[in-house]
């Protein structure tokens, strides 16, 4: 006698019409779709709710400057140690007596600001190479005498704000022919390299042309340049500022905002919450408990994190992760 194998399914699902077979192959199917999109993406988790507000939209990224200030080295004309006849950082009249050296004396070659130290870069990095000279050989050279500005070439997110040190030198003794001391001329406009590398949202050099005037705020105060040079390598702009800038007085390498654009002032709400619908926009507020959407929602400016907009009052209350089917939804 011939034994038929078993077969590898229950006679239930054998006996089961063809239709019925699939459509029960198809929820099992759709189950597991949904099982494994939760475990990918997880669960759609609670609304959060913040309170619109008036405040402002800024435009700003955090640069850094290499300054280039007119220097001129002071040379001394014996060995010593000079006892100086004012403070580090005074100005001094062109040929006006610095210091004394034993019976001789430092005399200022030029007017300025004197400081009793050197960093290694008073000759290469000046105006005149910043505005004419190779700036990838010029920063090459740079990172000669300062090798940790390779970490600002990296042009990381994670080194953008990063300030090497000066290696500003104390000078205590000099000698004969030897570097005194530098004079920093705080009557002639700072220049500087500003580094622009590219970022997610593209090159921050874009659209910008010789002769743009760019806004940067140094320390506590607002200082305007104007570009003289745009750079592809390294990625930036050479930038002549309106003035001396008083915070280069002792460091070089200086840390600073670019302000793209002026600030935008109105109510303020994060910019996840705008949900766009065509050329339109809205915003799912709560009224009343109730989760409504409000349409007709006018976005006057929006930077990566908060918008301006027009369309509803100061503190109410707007779903920062919205998403469709809240509408009508309750709040406790």
């Amino acid at each position: 006698m011939i034994r038929l194998a078993q077969p590898p399914f229950p006679k239930t699902f054998l006996n089961k019409k063809p239709l019925g077979k699939m459509l029960l192959v198809l929820a099992v199917i759709s189950v597991m779709g949904l099982v494994l999109f939760y475990i990918f993406v997880g669960l759609p988790g609670p609304l959060t709710l913040s309170e619109a507000a008036e405040g402002r939209v800024t435009h700003e990224e955090p640069v850094v400057l290499l300054i280039a200030n007119t220097e001129t080295l002071v040379l001394s004309p014996v060995n010593g140690t000079p006892v100086y006849r004012k403070s580090d950082g005074s100005r001094f009249r062109r040929g006006e007596k610095i210091a004394d050296v034993g019976r001789e004396q430092l005399t200022a070659p030029a007017a300025g600001l004197y400081f009793a130290s050197k960093d290694g870069l008073e000759g290469l990095v000046t105006p005149g190479a910043l505005k004419s000279m190779d700036l990838q050989k010029l920063v090459a050279e740079i990172t000669v005498v300062m090798p940790d500005m390779t970490k600002i070439l990296s042009g990381t997110e994670e080194n953008r704000n990063f300030i090497p040190m000066s290696g500003s030198r104390p000078i205590a003794t000099v000698s004969v022919n030897g570097v005194a001391g530098k004079m920093v001329n705080n009557q002639e406009a700072s220049w500087a390299f500003v580094w622009l590398p590219d970022t997610m949202g593209g090159s921050m050099a874009k659209d910008i042309a010789k002769g743009d005037p760019l806004q940067f705020k140094v320390g506590e105060s607002y200082q305007k340049a104007y570009v003289e040079r745009v750079s592809d390598t390294p990625k930036g702009v050479v930038v002549r500022f309106a003035y001396f800038l008083e915070d280069s007085r002792a460091q070089r390498m200086l840390q600073a905002i670019w302000v793209r654009k002026e600030p935008q002032y109105g109510i303020i709400v994060p910019v996840s919450a705008i949900v766009y619908q065509g050329e339109g926009a809205g915003i799912y507020v709560m009224e009343s408990g109730v989760i409504v959407f409000k349409e007709g929602i006018r976005v006057i400016d929006h930077n990566d994190e908060w918008a301006c907009i027009e369309g509803i009052e100061a503190e109410t209350q707007v779903v920062e992760n919205p998403r469709p089917g809240i509408k009508g939804r309750k709040i406790k």
